[in-house]
């Protein structure tokens, strides 16, 4: 996701692999002094500057979506440990296999 800094506005959220975002334009690019070298001038000191580009303060926020999976032989503290970890309230009893919904 791409912020302003100044304003907090959201920019831009990137939602597909590889996609391709321009944040500013640069500005238009200058005529160097190679251009201006003939038989009279081959070393040439001048040039011609380019107009300057855009400029923005952005922050860009990195999202992780993960898949986790809890492994492990009954009543070890699987359903306890997502239930401390997320919001969640699953079912948690002193016998195995209280779990009845794990796909939290």
């Amino acid at each position: 996701m791409v912020r302003d800094k100044n304003s907090d506005e959201i920019l831009h959220a990137f939602t597909q692999d590889k996609e391709e975002w321009i944040a500013v334009f640069g500005g238009e690019g200058g005529v160097g002094n190679i251009h201006f070298k003939d038989a009279v001038h081959q070393y040439p000191t001048f040039c011609l500057l380019g107009e300057p580009g855009n400029q923005k303060d952005i922050i860009l926020e990195l999202q992780l979506l993960a898949d986790i999976a809890l492994i492990g032989t009954p009543s070890v503290g699987k359903t306890s440990i997502i239930n401390s970890i997320s919001n969640t309230k699953a079912k948690v009893a002193d016998y195995p296999f209280t779990t009845l919904i794990p796909n939290l």
